[in-house]
């Protein structure tokens, strides 16, 4: 699934919209990836109302169990009807797709940046269960949420506030079923926090603060979302630069357990020439669901060491636990 802007005449931005816009695509390999057929917009194809308008940003998860793929984006953003996520469900492997609820979830307004998991291990209490996460508006605060449901996606629990500040989320979920949200908190500094749910709990645990750097509890850009201001070329001017972000990526190993997180940063404080490098950080679950997580355990992923930036990093690992891929 991608983000297609010439699907509808569609402004990004904090302004009102003309229209209900569609700016979600997504296109089907059946041939391992070699070759793609785009199947155009999601449907409904031209929305007929602002609930089905959709803003953009897909992400999919699949339930390795029962074959279900779910597609979510952001809500279209016109007045009124700027509220939860859209939710699309296949199953026939991503050959249609059906928009399955319009609001996903209920109790929050101003939905943005949505991130989706499904819990594929079976024997566990929370298998086939959807989680996810994202920034929104709740009871008068912003910041990040997380939400989940038992019945594959069509009633969601009330959004839990993790963290006020918080933007950014991804998810993993650890072999017996426990649920992590990685974030960035915005403020006089910038931070990388995780929240977590086992399968016994009544409601979320506390956020928890990782540290960014061996020499640094927060990340090196103080910037907004962590981001480290890249020129568009190398003889740019200073201000003449875009904005990149320090989103944490996650990803469970399936064997052992083990949970690594990638961001990009500046290489180090006050860095003017260098606006990016890829870092990642290892978490090792304990008994109660918290992860140890040194900061002297972060490494730098890229090797080159000229003023080239990195930024937007992703995540995998492979299904036998012995190569990780970002």
């Amino acid at each position: 699934a991608f983000f297609d802007t010439h699907l509808s005449e569609y402004g990004l931005g904090e302004r009102p919209f003309a229209k209900t816009p569609r700016s979600t695509g997504w296109g089907v390999s059946l041939k391992g990836g070699a070759s793609f057929t785009d199947q155009g917009a999601i449907p409904p194809t031209v929305p007929s109302t602002a609930t089905q308008g959709d803003a953009g940003d897909p992400v999919m998860a699949r339930d390795t169990g029962n074959g279900a793929i779910y597609l979510l984006t952001n809500p279209s953003r016109e007045a009124g009807t700027w509220t939860g996520f859209r939710l699309w469900k296949s199953m026939d492997n991503g050959q249609t797709f059906s928009l399955f609820n319009a609001n996903v979830p209920s109790g929050l307004t101003s939905g943005d940046k949505p991130m989706i998991a499904v819990n594929s291990f079976a024997g566990t209490a929370n298998y086939h269960h959807l989680y996810v996460a994202g920034t929104a508006t709740v009871n008068g605060s912003r910041g990040t949420f997380a939400t989940y449901s038992t019945d594959g996606g069509a009633t969601w629990h009330s959004p839990k506030l993790l963290s006020i500040g918080g933007h950014g989320a991804d998810l993993a979920i650890a072999l017996n079923g426990t649920v992590y949200v990685f974030y960035i908190v915005n403020g006089p500094s910038v931070g990388l926090w995780y929240s977590r749910r086992r399968t016994t709990d009544t409601d979320w645990y506390a956020p928890v603060q990782i540290a960014a750097h061996a020499d640094s509890q927060n990340f090196y850009s103080a910037s907004a979302n962590g981001s480290g201001n890249p020129k568009r070329s190398n003889s740019a001017t200073t201000e003449d630069y875009f904005v990149s972000n320090a989103f944490p990526r996650a990803a469970v190993n399936p064997v052992t357990g083990r949970i690594y997180i990638v961001y990009a940063d500046l290489p180090f404080a006050g860095s003017t020439t260098d606006r990016g490098d890829i870092f990642i950080s290892e978490g090792i679950p304990n008994a109660d669901g918290s992860l140890t997580i040194s900061g002297s355990g972060v490494r730098k992923l890229n090797n080159d060491g000229t003023v080239t930036d990195q930024w937007n990093p992703s995540i995998a690992i492979n299904p036998a636990g012995t190569q990780l891929f970002v």
